[in-house]
C-alpha cells in the first residue's frame, strides 16, 4: 500500500514538472518611439521613418510617402501643402515633378506651422506662386530659386510670401555658371520693362535697386518690406507704380517722375521719406508753356516728407496734394510761375510751414488751402488771384504777417464770396500792401483810391486797422458785411453819393463812428447796415455847428 501511495505521488510530481517545461513565458506590449527626425527634404522621395521598441529594441518602419500634395489643374500640377507633421524641417525643395509632370506652381499657404523651417529652394519649373508661401514659419531666412534672375522676372506671384508681418534674411538666385549669388544690390536686367508684383517682398538684405531707362512699370508689392532700401532714384520712363510697391521700406531720399493724377501715398515708403524730388517724367521733352493740365496730388500724409522739389511742368497743384505732412517745411518750385491753381486743402495740416509765397502765377485758389497750418507765420498771397470762394486759413488762425502783392486797389478788386472768414487778410497781425513804387508798407489805416466804384463784400472784414476812412465820391455801394469786425476802426465818412448799402457792412465795429451825409436812412440802404455803430447823421451840418 506504502508503494503505491510513492508511485502516485512520484507520478503527480513528474506530471508538474513536465507541464511547467512546456509553459511559454508571455509576450510584452512594443512601446516604439520615433528615431529618424526629418530636417532636410531635397529630392521628393519618400519618408521612411524608423521606429525602435523601447522594451526590446525592435525596429520598424513606416512610410510615409512625399510631404507633399498635389493639384493638378488645367495649366499644370500646383504643390498645394507642405505636410505640418514634420515640425523639425529646416531646409525644403519644393518638388518640380509630379507623376512624370512638370509642377508649374504654388498655392494654399504650401509652408504651414513649420517652426524650424530655414531654407527654401524654388526650381525653375515654377512659375507662379498663387498663395501666400509661409504661415507659421517664423525662423524662414533663405530663398534659393534653381533659375538666373532674369527666370525670376517671369515669375507671377500673387500675393506676399508671408500671412503675417514677417520677413527674411537673403534671396538668391544662380549665376550663368550655376553658383547662387545673393540678390542684395538689384540691378534690373535691361530685357526687363515691366517689374511684376511682389518679385522681391519681404526680402530684408536688398540694399539696392539700379533701374535703367527702359523701365515701364513696378509691380503691386513688389519691394515691400525691403527694410535696407534708404534711397530710390526711379527713371523719367516708369508711367505706373502699383500699390504698395516699396510698402515698409526705409527710403529716406526719393527721386520719381511725375505720373498724371498718380497718388504717390500708395506706394507705401511715403511714412519715412524726408525728402522727394520730382521729375518730368512722360514729359520730360514738354515745353513750360505746354496748355495741358499737370495736376500734382497723392503726397497727402506723407508723415515723414520735409522737403519736395516740384518739375516747372506741373501747373496745378491738386486737392489734398499735401494734406497731413506734417514735417514739410521746404517746397521747391523749379517754375513757381507755372502754377495757375492750388486747389482744396493741398497744405492742410502741414504743421512744420512757417512761410509760403502763393506763386504769382495762380489765378485760383481753393478751400482750407493753409488750414491747421499751426506754425504758420508768414504769407504772401499774389494779385493775380482774383477770387476767394472760401477761406484758405482756418478764421482762429492768426499769422504775423501777410503780404498782398498788390496796390489797395487791386485788393478792392478781390471777390470775396463765402463769409468773413473768406478773407485771409483778417488773419494777419500786420497786413502789407504795395504803394506805387512796388514797394510793402504796412496797413494801419486804410486811403480808399477814388478810382473804385464799390467796397464789395467781406472786402476789409476782420482787418487789424484803425483811424479814419474817407468813402471817396466814386463809391456808389458797400455790400455785405464789407467792414466786418473791424474793432480798432474808429471814424468812416459816408456821403450821398453811396446810393446802397448792405446787410451788416459796419457790423462787431465796437469803437466806430459812422458820418452821413444823409439826414437818415435811405430806403436803398439795408436796415441793419450799421449793426450797433454810433452813426450821426447830416455830419457835415453837425460838424459846422461843432
Amino acid at each position: 500500500m506504502i508503494k503505491k501511495i510513492k508511485f502516485i505521488v512520484i507520478l503527480l510530481i513528474s506530471l508538474l514538472l513536465i507541464g511547467c517545461e512546456g509553459k511559454k513565458e508571455p509576450e510584452h506590449e512594443h512601446e516604439y518611439e520615433k528615431i529618424t527626425e526629418i530636417t532636410e527634404y531635397i529630392n521628393n522621395e519618400d519618408v521612411i521613418i524608423e521606429y525602435k521598441c523601447k522594451i526590446c529594441s525592435e525596429i520598424k518602419t513606416e512610410n510615409k510617402g512625399s510631404i507633399f500634395t498635389f493639384s493638378e489643374k488645367t495649366d499644370g500640377v500646383y504643390i498645394t501643402r507642405a505636410s505640418y507633421k514634420f515640425p523639425q524641417l529646416k531646409t525644403v525643395r519644393l518638388a518640380d515633378t509630379y507623376n512624370g509632370k512638370p509642377v508649374i506652381g504654388i498655392n494654399n499657404d504650401v509652408f504651414t506651422d513649420l517652426p524650424e523651417l530655414h531654407n527654401v529652394i524654388i526650381p525653375k519649373s515654377i512659375t507662379k506662386i498663387t498663395d501666400h508661401m509661409f504661415n507659421g514659419c517664423p525662423k524662414v531666412e533663405n530663398i534659393y530659386y534653381e533659375g538666373t534672375l532674369n527666370d525670376w522676372f517671369k515669375m507671377k506671384i500673387e500675393k506676399e510670401f508671408f500671412f503675417n508681418s514677417q520677413s527674411y534674411e537673403h534671396f538668391y538666385v544662380k549665376d550663368e555658371n550655376g553658383e547662387y549669388i545673393e540678390v542684395e544690390n538689384l540691378v534690373i536686367p535691361e530685357e526687363v520693362t515691366h517689374i511684376g508684383d511682389y518679385l522681391f517682398n519681404s526680402c530684408k538684405n536688398i540694399k539696392s535697386i539700379e533701374f535703367h531707362d527702359k523701365v515701364e512699370s513696378i509691380g503691386k508689392g513688389t519691394f515691400m518690406k525691403c527694410t535696407k532700401i534708404t534711397s530710390l532714384v526711379i527713371p523719367d520712363s516708369v508711367t505706373e507704380i502699383k500699390g504698395k510697391a516699396f510698402d515698409d521700406c526705409s527710403v529716406k531720399t526719393l527721386v520719381i517722375p511725375y505720373i498724371d493724377n498718380f497718388r504717390y501715398s500708395a506706394i507705401g515708403c511715403l511714412n519715412c521719406v524726408e525728402e522727394v524730388t520730382l521729375t518730368k517724367g512722360k514729359f520730360i521733352n514738354d515745353k513750360n508753356d505746354d496748355e495741358s493740365e499737370h495736376v500734382l496730388i497723392g503726397f497727402d500724409y506723407s508723415f515723414g516728407l520735409e522737403k519736395i522739389t516740384i518739375p516747372s511742368m506741373i501747373n496745378v497743384i491738386g486737392e489734398e496734394a499735401f494734406c497731413g505732412c506734417p514735417k514739410l517745411k521746404t517746397i521747391i518750385f523749379e517754375n513757381a510761375n507755372n502754377i495757375k491753381r492750388i486747389e482744396d486743402r493741398a497744405f492742410m495740416s502741414c504743421e512744420a510751414l512757417t512761410s509760403f509765397v502763393i506763386p504769382e502765377s495762380v489765378v485760383e485758389i481753393g478751400e482750407s488751402v493753409f488750414s491747421n497750418c499751426t506754425n504758420l507765420r508768414t504769407l504772401t498771397i499774389p494779385k493775380s488771384i482774383k477770387e476767394f470762394k472760401a477761406s484758405i486759413l482756418k478764421s482762429d488762425m492768426k499769422l504775423k504777417d501777410i503780404y498782398y502783392d498788390g496796390t489797395i486797389e487791386d485788393w478792392c478788386n478781390i471777390d470775396f464770396q463765402d463769409g468773413s472768414s473768406c478773407n485771409p487778410g483778417g488773419n494777419a497781425e500786420n497786413l502789407y500792401f504795395k504803394n506805387e513804387n512796388n514797394e510793402y508798407y504796412l496797413v494801419e489805416e486804410i486811403v480808399l483810391p477814388d478810382t473804385i466804384t464799390r467796397i464789395g463784400q467781406y472786402q476789409f472784414a476782420r482787418f487789424n486797422i484803425s483811424g479814419t476812412i474817407i468813402v471817396p465820391p466814386s463809391v456808389k455801394s458797400i455790400e455785405k458785411a464789407a467792414f466786418f469786425s473791424c474793432e480798432n476802426l474808429e471814424k468812416i465818412f459816408i456821403d450821398k453819393t453811396v446810393e446802397f448799402i448792405d446787410d451788416s457792412a459796419f457790423d462787431y465795429c465796437n469803437n466806430l463812428t459812422i458820418y452821413c451825409e444823409y439826414k437818415s436812412r435811405p430806403n436803398t440802404w439795408h436796415k441793419n447796415w450799421c449793426g450797433r455803430s454810433k452813426v450821426v447823421w447830416n455830419y457835415k451840418t453837425v460838424l459846422d455847428k461843432e
